[in-house]
């Protein structure tokens, strides 16, 4: 995930460009939203499709590579450009052979394996390598280059592609699943509810920090708004889905602030890229804290999010561009206020929500300055009995 961040920061600032260049110039909400202005047009190719279409292989090659080590990136990277490529399966191909229903390769061309797909590629790929290093263990140093430079990496690609070849179709068709689903819930009979609606896909966000539940969730929110940029009701589940990608890192930068002690100077450091990662739409900042204190932070993140999204909903605010954070809210128009107020109002309840459920660290590692924090929570009054012990 770390090395997919700086992708997703280029490619979600320049999209929200692309869209508020389109604004500014006057352009009405459409299916060529983004596009239509020449600057927008080149800052939409740049950011959407070259800057966030490689979010898959990244992810896919460095598992790979996590797994391999450097024989696994090629065929990592391959087989996370498969599972962004809807095309590359066995019912693609036989549909257009007419083997098979014609109309299923429409299904294949318009909706790929996505972010699971690219987490299975990797997996397999780093795998496969590992099985032909054993293969090839005899081998004669003479021969170690061929190896390296032929062997490894023309089987392992073989190897993941005829994988792929298979595996896109169940985790397209459950892409498709997510987004008909999501689709669903935007029909008017379900408006009554609408604020329920935005709290769970606000919250789904935030529960795994740019994991594979908050990935499907965005792309199936985000194929659900570009089939109707006019869709007001998707409008607002995209709001609320822009609010559960901001709240964990802001919310955790905020709680370094308000409860220092509760976290040492280690956690509080990185608070100021936090908070402008949040601001920016980066949920991924947010990784280091879970894996240190997963069941508070995770619980901190999610309640919070379902708050902030909820209200996004119930107030209707909405958002246009996908991705960016604050710089896509820049192009909501009239409700730009309201969910910009939705995700501070979430933001500041978790900050207080974790800075109250967290001990309080031994000063030796806080290393606190003047400000020593809201004192309350769990914890209050335990630091001189910590540091005799030490004694």
């Amino acid at each position: 995930i770390s090395h997919m961040i700086p992708f997703v920061v280029a490619g979600g600032i320049l999209l929200a460009i692309a869209y508020l260049i389109d604004t500014i110039a006057g352009v009405s909400p459409g299916p060529d939203f983004g596009q239509t202005n020449v600057g927008a047009h080149i800052f939409h190719i740049l950011g959407g499709t070259l800057a966030l279409g490689l979010i898959f292989p990244v992810v896919s090659g460095f598992i790979s590579y996590s797994i391999a080590g450097r024989p696994g990136i090629v065929s990592g990277f391959v087989g996370g450009m498969a599972a962004n490529t809807g095309m590359f399966s066995l019912l693609y191909f036989l549909s257009i052979k007419n083997v098979i229903n014609p109309s299923i390769a429409d299904d294949m061309v318009n909706n790929s394996a996505g972010f699971f797909g690219a987490i299975i590629a990797g997996f397999l790929s780093g795998f496969y390598v590992n099985q032909m290093k054993k293969w090839f263990a005899k081998m004669p140093n003479s021969l170690q280059g061929i190896k390296d430079m032929i062997l490894v990496p023309l089987l392992s690609v073989i190897m993941i592609g005829a994988s792929m070849f298979i595996c896109n179709i169940p985790f397209a068709y459950l892409n498709i699943g997510i987004g008909e689903g999501v689709t669903q819930l935007t029909s008017d009979k379900y408006k009554y509810i609408l604020w329920v609606i935005g709290g769970l896909v606000s919250a789904l966000m935030a529960i795994d920090m740019g994991g594979p539940i908050n990935k499907a969730t965005h792309y199936a929110v985000l194929g659900v708004l570009l089939k109707d940029m006019t869709n007001t009701t998707a409008q607002t589940l995209m709001a609320s889905n822009i609010v559960g990608i901001m709240v964990p890192p802001v919310m955790i930068a905020l709680a370094t602030w308000l409860f220092p002690q509760k976290f040492t100077k280690a956690d509080r450091q990185p608070s100021p890229a936090n908070l402008v990662m949040g601001f920016c739409g980066i949920t991924e900042g947010a990784i280091p804290y879970v894996v240190k204190d997963p069941i508070r932070v995770i619980g901190s993140s999610v309640t919070a999010s379902f708050i902030g999204g909820a209200l996004c909903a119930a107030i209707h605010g909405v958002a246009l561009a996908p991705e960016g954070g604050m710089i896509s809210y820049a192009v909501m128009g009239a409700a730009c206020w309201k969910a910009i107020v939705c995700a501070l109002i979430g933001c500041v309840f978790g900050a207080f929500m974790l800075g109250t459920l967290r001990k309080k660290v031994p000063s030796e590692y806080a290393l606190l300055g003047k400000w020593k924090g809201i004192p309350i929570g769990p914890g209050v009054g335990k630091k001189k009995k910590i540091i005799e012990v030490k004694k």
